[in-house]
């Protein structure tokens, strides 16, 4: 019984993490399309630039550069 319960809990556990982790990547990758198509419209992107921002899996970064590209002239990408 007590095996039975440490596994249901885990199930649990593990379904939990998961939405959480789901939810996260979602919110990622909302602001990568949405960086995208800022910077798309604005300036244009290569292929190179899009998978760059892609790849990009850090909230921080995409929400600075997303603030960034209403005040910026210049399209380089770092």
């Amino acid at each position: 019984e007590y095996r039975k319960s440490i596994k249901t809990e885990g199930k649990i556990e593990g379904k939990i993490e998961g939405k959480i982790e789901g939810r996260i990547e979602g919110k990622i990758e909302e602001k990568q399309l949405t960086l995208i198509k800022q910077l798309n419209k604005k300036f244009g992107l290569s292929d190179d630039e899009v998978l760059m921002i892609k790849n990009c899996g850090d909230s921080d970064k995409l929400d600075l550069a997303l603030e960034e590209i209403l005040f910026s002239k210049i399209s380089k990408i770092y």
